[in-house]
């Protein structure tokens, strides 16, 4: 395990200069001083949520700011998904022992689809079509995504899509851009190449 490391403190005499109380000053949680300074208590709290495998923290507050993708773009990130997930598929032997694989071709899709969902949200909190697209999933109460959020969010996109695609279409007029899975999981995507 690697040693506990010491938490930086704001530049007290950059505080002074500007006329700031030293007294209210706050750990920084991860930032080389000088790097980035708080202006504001807020900026400290939102990194307590910080998670660098699914990107920077984010408050509630910030998340309901967030910018939202529109859809061409979440359909353009989806497709993108589809590649590696067809890929594997498409490697597969037609049989296996006794077993002919290609009886079972569309449930295969399915499983590996929520199978990757489920570990790429978990890993980055997001996937391969929404780092090509500048996307991120992020929770609603600004928590990390965790295993249980994202195979929630994997498994009610079949319901999304088994419903002719209403539930994929419904993120082009929620006031918030969820889709019926964003919504039973309580997440929301939003836009981080901005």
């Amino acid at each position: 395990s690697s040693p506990p490391t010491q938490p930086e403190t704001w530049n007290v005499a950059s505080a002074t200069a500007s006329g700031g109380n030293t007294s209210d000053s706050i750990p920084d949680s991860g930032f080389q001083p000088g790097s980035a300074p708080f202006t504001h208590p807020s900026a400290a709290a939102s990194l307590r949520w910080n998670e660098p495998r699914q990107g920077r923290g984010l408050t509630p507050d910030e998340i309901t700011q967030a910018s939202r993708p529109d859809f061409k773009r979440r359909l353009a990130a989806l497709l993108i998904d589809w590649i590696p997930i067809m890929a594997v598929i498409g490697m597969m032997p037609d049989h296996l022992l006794f077993v002919r694989l290609d009886d079972f071709s569309d449930k295969l899709r399915v499983v590996f689809g929520i199978a990757y969902y489920t570990l790429m949200l978990t890993w980055r909190g997001t996937t391969l079509g929404g780092l090509v697209m500048g996307l991120r999933v992020v929770r609603l109460d600004g928590r990390p995504i965790d295993r249980t959020v994202s195979l929630v969010r994997s498994l009610t996109a079949i319901l999304s899509t088994l419903c002719f695609g209403i539930g994929w279409f419904s993120a082009s007029w929620d006031p918030r851009r969820q889709t019926w899975h964003d919504r039973l999981a309580g997440t929301v995507v939003i836009r981080d190449d901005q």
